[in-house]
């Protein structure tokens, strides 16, 4: 005879198996319907308006991601370090001054201790070395051109006025990266087309890395994108505009844009 437990635990596990399968199927149906938002995104949709000289910002995802489009003839690069302030960490926030920024957000990895981790590059200085992993290398020449390459392809002959090495890549050649299923709040950069422009975007929530990769891709039309440090570290803060800030952890660095000064007059 089957006993009253028996049956009481045999109907507990029907329905605690039913809650998982539609516990399964709503994140399923979540992910997908994220994903193909975010993919959906043509180019000709994103309305970008200017923020500042060589700055346009839309907000994008219903508000849930905010991107601003760079041009780097016209705005620069740089790496304010926590470090340079005399101490291991801070928030944004509070570095985007030292550098008067138009625009800041969290810059690449670092250790417990708030040291950072892979190649930095500002104002033609180098700040940390490449690390050897797999990772990709964004940099920046004198006139404004914009790069990403492999860390193995990474020329460290090479003189950037601004470089962050992070990961991992997620669109190369306008091919999108096989890329691990993992959800947080991101911070990423795409160069366009035109390799002096530029777009970063920050997420307020989280998103997959391959829903960025496509919004990247098929959203603003960007052959190029790599993935920054993410999660408690993404943060956005903002001089103009009202663009509302991302708040976040301390970091080791930030990456800030700011007016490019005029080129050198050449000698008569």
């Amino acid at each position: 005879m089957t006993s009253i437990v028996s049956i009481g635990a045999t109907h507990r596990g029907i329905e605690a198996l039913r809650s998982a399968t539609v516990m399964s199927v709503l994140f399923a149906l979540l992910y997908a319907t994220t994903a193909s938002s975010q993919a959906a995104l043509p180019a000709t949709q994103v309305e970008f308006r200017d923020l500042a000289p060589g700055v346009r910002h839309a907000t994008l995802l219903d508000g849930g991601a905010e991107a601003f489009e760079l041009d780097l003839t016209r705005v620069a690069l740089q790496v304010v370090e926590s470090r340079g302030q005399g101490r291991p960490t801070a928030v944004v926030a509070d570095l985007a001054p030292a550098a008067k920024a138009l625009v800041a957000v969290n810059g690449g990895y670092f250790d417990e201790r708030g040291r950072p981790l892979g190649l930095l590059v500002s104002r033609g200085k180098l700040l940390n070395r490449l690390r050897r992993t797999d990772w990709g290398v964004f940099s920046v020449d004198e006139t404004g051109r914009a790069e990403l390459v492999h860390t193995r392809d990474y020329r460290t002959t090479t003189s950037p006025e601004f470089a962050v090495q992070a990961g991992p890549r997620l669109v190369v050649d306008g091919q999108i990266l096989k890329l691990k299923p993992q959800w947080d709040r991101r911070t990423a950069i795409g160069i366009t087309t035109d390799p002096h422009r530029v777009v970063i975007i920050v997420t307020r929530t989280a998103v997959s890395l391959d829903a960025l990769a496509h919004l990247f891709k098929d959203g603003l039309g960007c052959p190029f994108a790599l993935n920054l440090d993410g999660g408690s570290s993404t943060q956005l803060w903002a001089d103009a505009g009202g663009v509302t800030a991302i708040p976040g952890f301390a970091v080791a660095n930030a990456v800030a844009v700011v007016p490019r000064a005029p080129a050198p007059a050449s000698a008569p």
